[in-house]
């Protein structure tokens, strides 16, 4: 279930444009724009601020004594858990268009900086009006976020998961030669689980192994990665947990007071690595090792092993951001 936020008077979502842009470096950018700063061997990064708030949109938010001479700011938000950094940029402007600079050490930071615009009430109402913000330092209207990454995104701990073509049609997996109109497939054969894609598929290589960040052929190949993310990793938390419920039985009280270090150990190397991994994303408010405690206790545990599927779908949107390929999608077709 997804969470929104409720404001007590009029505000204006989504509707300023934020402009972002490195100055003195060209950085690349992730399928959701971000910057990647962390494979720069830069001292300092400087980036131009930009704000575009559209002519009617501060009227609207304030009550009509206010209109005529607006007591509101235009302000760049920063924030990183990571560097335990958050910060405001004043930008200037005529009403319409604003500007700025963010200048970062990139000794300060590590992590991500999430960065946005917001227009902020900058009095205090001294008559509040029901329907409009009265408090000084209320945000009125806000942008989209941009983030700036300092570090590559977690990975999985260990080399747990491999990734290669096949052509389907001709491959030696009976399986799979009989699925040869599939997009992949998940092999738990070998020492290690494989994603295996499909090069039958046509255009499928060509798209997947594209590195653009824009136009359709990102959109595609993001949405295509979103399904297998959701798919692969389902299936692999999945069978980890089934595999554990399994050696649990081998011990007294079906493992009930054994930590759960000595009970992944029973296990595939790559299928410890993965509850030990996913541990952090189901349990997120816990410290590592009773997250570990948690995951463990679920496995065959009918009540808790559906409270972590359940929660799986959420953990997967959260980490890799899944939902950054269907919001691609509809840009994609609005603007064509």
């Amino acid at each position: 279930m997804s969470t929104a936020v409720f404001y007590p008077y009029r505000t204006g979502p989504g509707r300023i444009t934020f402009g972002l842009d490195p100055v003195g470096v060209e950085l690349q950018t992730s399928s959701d724009r971000s910057f990647i700063a962390y494979g720069e061997q830069l001292e300092s990064l400087r980036l131009a601020v930009s704000a575009a708030v559209p002519d009617e949109l501060v009227g609207s938010l304030l009550p009509p004594e206010e209109t005529g001479n607006p007591p509101v700011g235009v302000r760049l938000l920063c924030r990183g858990k990571e560097s335990r950094k958050r910060f405001v940029v004043n930008l200037t402007g005529d009403g319409t268009v604003y500007s700025g600079e963010l200048n970062l050490d990139m000794n300060d930071y590590a992590g991500e900086l999430i960065c946005s615009i917001a227009v902020v009430r900058t009095t205090r109402m001294e008559v509040a009006v029901p329907g409009y913000a009265s408090d000084r330092g209320a945000i009125l209207a806000w942008s989209e976020e941009r983030r700036i990454l300092f570090d590559a995104p977690p990975k999985p701990q260990g080399n747990c998961l491999e990734v290669l073509w096949e052509n389907f049609p001709e491959s030696g997996d009976p399986w799979r030669k009989r699925h040869p109109d599939n997009l992949f497939a998940l092999d738990l054969h070998g020492a290690r689980p494989r994603i295996v894609l499909n090069e039958a598929i046509q255009l499928a290589r060509t798209v997947l192994d594209s590195a653009g960040s824009h136009g359709a052929k990102a959109r595609v190949r993001d949405a295509a990665f979103s399904m297998i993310v959701h798919q692969g990793w389902s299936s692999l938390v999945s069978v980890s947990l089934a595999r554990l419920a399994t050696v649990k039985r081998d011990y007294p009280d079906e493992g009930a007071d054994t930590p759960a270090e000595i009970l992944i150990k029973d296990l595939e190397e790559w299928q410890g690595i993965i509850l030990q991994d996913w541990s952090r994303y189901l349990f997120p408010d816990e410290d590592p090792a009773t997250a570990l405690e948690n995951m463990t206790a679920a496995a065959g545990e009918h009540g808790k092993t559906l409270e972590i599927m359940g929660k799986l779908p959420n953990a997967i949107q959260a980490r890799f951001r899944t939902y950054r390929s269907f919001e691609g999608l509809v840009k994609e077709v609005v603007m064509s």
